[in-house]
């Protein structure tokens, strides 16, 4: 069954989940996924990126794009556990990996920024409490990447 809305989606999950709140108008959701996949290590997650996450029922995934579509940003929200272990099996596609505190809605996280080559695309590892956030953005200054990840909010207790 197609998740149609953010609401669909975190009735889903039995974890916090974080959603760009409607104070951002340039930005609209374009996609919100969640397979609840019974064997959560059926394919080896060497071969996967993090962002296939939430087609192996490890996470949900949310698709945001810019109004004018110049710009997106990915994020997939799991378990700590479960992103974890993800995390420890997939190839980096990241040459440097940086700790830092960044702001998801109105709480400081720790998070990790992973660097690569690409100057147009910043990815984060946000430790969120009991959720772990990747975000990926394309097309998106630093500066403004972060200013948007402040203006999540959590959905979901």
């Amino acid at each position: 069954t197609p998740i149609t809305s953010v609401d669909q989606l975190i009735q889903l999950v039995p974890y916090s989940v974080y959603v760009l709140s409607e104070s951002a108008p340039d930005w609209k959701l374009v996609s919100a996924s969640f397979n609840d996949s019974a064997s959560k290590s059926a394919r080896p997650a060497f071969i996967q990126g993090i962002d296939l996450a939430a087609s192996s029922g490890v996470g949900v995934q949310t698709i945001y794009a810019s109004s004018d579509g110049s710009a997106s940003l990915l994020l997939v929200q799991g378990t700590s556990t479960d992103m974890r272990y993800l995390l420890r099996q997939t190839r980096p596609t990241w040459l440097v990996a940086e700790q830092n505190q960044l702001s998801l809605g109105d709480s400081q996280f720790t998070a990790w920024a992973l660097i690569g080559q690409e100057s147009n695309r910043m990815r984060y590892v946000i430790e969120a409490g009991d959720t772990i956030v990747y975000v990926d953005s394309l097309g998106i200054p630093a500066t403004q990447v972060i200013e948007l990840l402040s203006q999540f909010t959590k959905a979901k207790q």
